[in-house]
């Protein structure tokens, strides 16, 4: 009987972990995304406070850095700058974009693949502030606590989620041969009717760095 039973409990496991996730509706996605992109202003400035851990090779110790911040975004054009200045006033890094060419000078510790890593970093950025919601295509999925959406193919995939009772994003993933981006979003301050995420917090996983931006908003328009 006891095996009968460790058998059974076995079976209702998997066939809760294989259960396919009900689709989500076309209307409940567009609202979500909606909430999702109207989460930043379309234009704003924002100071900061970043904290960066980095691990230039695996039998180096990590290197933690605080950083003070000051960022520009334009969501509109696609256009921003950050600016990142260690507290006794060295420049840690700087990236931007404009007119669609992206921009970054780094300081730290990097014996290969620098321009790998500066592009990594860049990369890194945009995806706070842009590509919040997923394309039209996109294979949305649904449960109790979050609504989830798939985009892409072998070789890039990217995955949306979202809090099931506010519409919120609360993740960000990208999987591509360049290895793996997670993005996370939380700590929401209220702003313009609305919601911005104040912390930002940023795992390469090809590079070894994380890069947590605890962010202000103090100029914005819509």
């Amino acid at each position: 009987m006891k095996r009968l039973t460790l058998i059974t409990a076995a079976s209702l496991l998997l066939l809760c972990s294989c259960r396919t996730l009900p689709p989500v509706e076309p209307g409940e996605a567009a609202k979500v995304s909606a909430t999702a992109d109207a989460a930043l202003p379309q234009s704003f400035k924002a100071q900061q406070v970043l904290m960066f851990e980095f691990k230039p090779h695996w039998w180096w110790p990590t290197i933690h850095m605080t950083a003070l911040g000051y960022a520009t975004v334009n969501r509109k054009t696609g256009d921003y700058a950050v600016v990142c200045l260690t507290p006794v006033g060295v420049k840690l890094f700087e990236a931007k974009r404009l007119a669609g060419v992206t921009t970054v000078t780094v300081a730290l510790p990097i014996k290969h693949d620098k321009e790998a890593m500066e592009r990594a970093i860049g990369e890194d950025i945009e995806s706070m502030y842009f590509g919040l919601t997923p394309p039209e295509n996109a294979d949305w999925r649904k449960d109790r606590r979050e609504l989830s959406a798939t985009s892409g193919d072998g070789a890039k995939r990217e995955e949306w989620h979202f809090a099931a009772d506010t519409g919120r994003l609360s993740r960000k993933e990208v999987q591509s041969s360049d290895g793996t981006r997670t993005i996370l979003f939380s700590d929401y301050k209220l702003l313009l009717g609305g919601a911005y995420p104040a912390l930002i917090s940023i795992k390469n996983n090809r590079f070894r760095y994380t890069l947590s931006v605890q962010q202000s908003l103090v100029s914005v328009s819509k």
